[in-house]
């Protein structure tokens, strides 16, 4: 173990008694000899909460295929695993046992079924942007349960996806078992400055950033391409006590809204409704609820003057609003959905670089949705298509459309940087 050096970054995460730490690091910053340093740790190490010496751990090292797991891990533990500790490597199945009868095994994501039924002690998910994420919520996180094992979870991003989620999960405070760490290529103490320079010549921006930066770079054709998670997620996002203000989009599974208030020119929006198979009238009983006695506007699809999700002789979506004592405001026909889009985006940032919309962290699902609604992909002649409605990515983000468009809807000077066609 002492042969095995750390830089000042890996020793960081490795000294880290956290239960579950995410590490997002740029290329060749070293995440092989900080994962073989957890793994032998982990098996044969001292515990870092006790100081105990480890006896019969049981240890997983998990990459996307069976084949990274040997050429990335397997060859890198036979090199630096103390000799005198090792009892038996196989080489077929790539386990490695040492005399105090701990265990690591190389494993793959693609068949993380094989690991139902151990009792784990602690698991190394290696690029965890290309492993299923199931492998972790299905199998790894119950395996680690009787003993309460540790997680490290570690490698370069791919947009936003669910190595983000956990990312973004280990940065939130409430979380006290998870934590996340960020670090560059250059932080790894591997590569030098001038191949670094050397490769912002061969990548695009975009490209350099997520491989060399360690930045989660947003996916392309997003609708909501103004919006920021680092800026315009905050958790000053907050109830002030003034009005109520309510976005709302109706559709029985599920039944959407957004709540906000005004905060002088800003909107703060700090609570969140995702209801499978509700109704208007449901989800109006949830907000009353919440907000009793406080004045409320509700900005719902405008389609709500004739739906009836919830009717009874004859009541609309309007009307079922109003009877639990809410204002309706809503324009007499849906917005062109390129103006509305265009409201929205200028409200996450405007050209002066004021970003006016800010949400709270705990609103997840929407976080998540503005990141991930995209056009649809309708071939390459055109720049843009519709805002796609099959993914189920639309309708948080749409109750927050109707609510930016009725309360602070902008003028056709202003609301000028995206072009949606096809309509």
């Amino acid at each position: 173990m002492s042969a095995v050096k750390l830089s000042q970054p890996q020793a960081e995460v490795f000294q880290d008694t956290t239960r579950f730490r995410v590490v997002c690091a740029g290329r060749r910053f070293g995440k092989s000899f900080l994962s073989g340093a957890e793994l032998i740790n982990a098996s044969i190490g001292v515990d870092k909460k006790t100081g105990e010496s480890k006896q019969k751990q049981t240890v997983v090292y998990v990459a996307p295929t069976f084949a990274m797991a040997k050429q990335i891990m397997w060859n890198w533990l036979k090199e630096y695993a103390p000799k005198g500790y090792i009892v038996k490597a196989n080489e077929s199945d790539l386990v490695m046992e040492f005399k105090n009868g701990s265990v690591i095994y190389m494993k793959s994501a693609e068949n993380y079924d094989s690991l139902r039924g151990l009792s784990l002690s602690f698991v190394v998910l290696d690029e965890v942007a290309d492993i299923n994420p199931e492998a972790w919520n299905l199998v790894l996180r119950p395996a680690l349960s009787d003993q309460e094992g540790d997680a490290l979870f570690i490698g370069t991003p791919k947009g936003t996806n669910h190595f983000y989620d956990w990312y973004i999960q280990g940065k939130d405070p409430k979380r006290t078992s998870w934590t996340s760490y960020s670090f560059t290529t250059i932080q790894g103490g591997n590569v030098s400055q001038s191949e670094i320079e050397e490769a912002k010549l061969d990548l695009s921006p975009r490209d350099f950033k997520q491989e060399y930066e360690a930045s989660f770079e947003s996916i392309s054709n997003r609708v909501v391409d103004m919006f920021d998670r680092e800026l315009n997620v905050n958790e000053f996002a907050q109830d002030n006590g003034g009005e109520i203000l309510v976005g709302m989009d109706f559709n029985v599974n599920p039944m959407s809204a957004v709540v906000g208030v005004r905060a002088g020119d800003e909107l703060h929006i700090f609570k969140e409704y995702k209801q499978a198979n509700s109704n208007t009238r449901y989800l109006m009983e949830s907000l009353t609820a919440d907000f009793e006695g406080r004045e409320m506007t509700v900005f719902p699809d405008p389609s709500g003057r004739a739906r009836k999700t919830s009717a009874i002789g004859g009541e609309t979506d309007f009307t079922i609003i109003r009877s639990f004592g809410a204002n309706v405001i809503a324009p007499t026909k849906a917005p062109h959905t390129a103006d509305s889009i265009n409201s929205m985006n200028t409200l996450m940032c405007n050209g002066a670089g004021h970003r006016r919309c800010i949400i709270h962290p705990s609103c997840a699902n929407l976080i998540k949705d503005l990141d991930t609604w995209t056009y649809e992909d309708t071939g390459a002649t055109q720049n843009h298509s519709r805002p796609d409605k099959k993914s189920g990515n639309d309708h948080l983000p749409d109750a927050l459309k109707y609510l930016i468009w009725s309360e602070f809807g902008l003028n056709d000077r202003e609301a000028k940087n995206v072009e949606v066609v096809g309509f």
